[in-house]
């Protein structure tokens, strides 16, 4: 552990028996913040969603003995995927410094990774203040010790997520899963935008669309919803399903791919934490009233086999769209 302080900035680094990958992961998902929280402020996300890139914005509810609960919007400005990550807060609602407009105080909160070696990475969280007003940055410079003590336990705590041993029937069908998930995305790569919403099969749904239903149905309503039981995809469960089987008018085939992309990251996010006998957090009685899967392993190979018929799916229809193969050429070629 090494850390630096100086006008304004604190920065402690600890080197983390993880690659930086795995590392980034769970940095670019705001659901898992709370649990390596250092300082005792964090509540939790107030959605699901997982940091893409520059420009982002994620809220985070928060608590403090002087404002009491209220929420931070972070606007991240620093992406290089498994690299480096940082976001600027804003006071948001609850807080007594938030405006109409939203007041901005430009420190930020960074975290840099170094690979360090195999499967090792050192880490360093940065909080900089430079931008600060004079009051504010006088306020935080009055705790530093305390920013750096917490900074500290902030780490430790990532240290503690990634050193989970693994379970090897989870990595398994994880694997598994895995490249179903790649098939996905590798058998629709090159088409247009115009392929990827055209009907091919007389059934009528769209390559873009199933992309959707396996992003909304399979990846946040499994994974999330009934593993985890996140409030924000109870309502999922009362949904037709067929409604998620189309793409919202203005939503490009980019956004598509990024938003299933992220799904499954934050999919990957309750796996880690899971084991194969645990049950659900929640179960949609409303639709299956009679039927329950009782635990994860049951959920994950059924997820499997869903993912995997969809990809027969998409194999079938790239085939019709320009003759592409996944395994490439005919089989009964001789």
């Amino acid at each position: 552990m090494t850390s630096t302080t100086g006008e304004p900035v604190v920065a402690v680094s600890r080197r983390i028996g993880a690659p930086a990958g795995d590392i980034f992961r769970i940095l670019a998902d705001p659901g898992r913040h709370a649990d390596l929280d250092g300082s005792g402020m964090l509540r939790g996300g107030v959605s699901g969603t997982v940091v893409s890139g520059v420009g982002d914005v994620f809220v985070m509810r928060m608590h403090y003995e002087r404002y009491g609960d209220y929420e931070m919007h972070n606007h991240v400005v620093e992406y290089e995927a498994n690299r480096r990550i940082g976001w600027e807060p804003r006071p948001g609602r609850g807080h007594p410094d938030a405006t109409a407009s939203g007041a901005a105080w430009g420190h930020r909160w960074i975290f840099d990774l170094v690979p360090d070696g195999a499967g090792a990475t050192v880490v360093t969280e940065i909080f900089d203040g430079s931008r600060m007003p004079e009051d504010k940055r006088a306020e935080v410079d009055s705790g530093r010790a305390w920013w750096h003590t917490q900074m500290a336990s902030t780490l430790e705590r990532l240290a503690e997520l990634c050193a989970r041993p693994v379970n090897p029937e989870l990595e398994a069908l994880k694997g598994a899963l895995d490249r179903q998930r790649e098939h996905i995305l590798k058998i629709l790569e090159g088409l247009s935008e115009e392929d990827l919403r055209r009907p091919v099969l007389p059934s009528g749904w769209n390559c873009l669309a199933l992309v959707r239903h396996l992003t909304l149905d399979v990846e946040r309503f499994w994974f999330l919803g009934v593993i985890a039981g996140e409030p924000d995809v109870a309502g999922q469960f009362t949904a037709d399903a067929e409604t998620h089987w189309y793409v919202p008018e203005g939503m490009s085939a980019e956004e598509v791919f990024a938003d299933y992309r992220a799904a499954i990251v934050r999919a990957d996010a309750v796996l880690a934490t899971a084991a194969p006998e645990q049950e659900p957090a929640a179960w949609p009685v409303e639709i299956w009233p009679a039927w329950r899967m009782p635990d994860v392993r049951h959920i994950l190979i059924h997820v499997l086999t869903e993912v995997a018929c969809h990809s027969g799916h998409l194999d079938a229809v790239r085939e019709l769209i320009d003759g592409t193969t996944w395994l490439g050429g005919s089989p009964y070629a001789g």
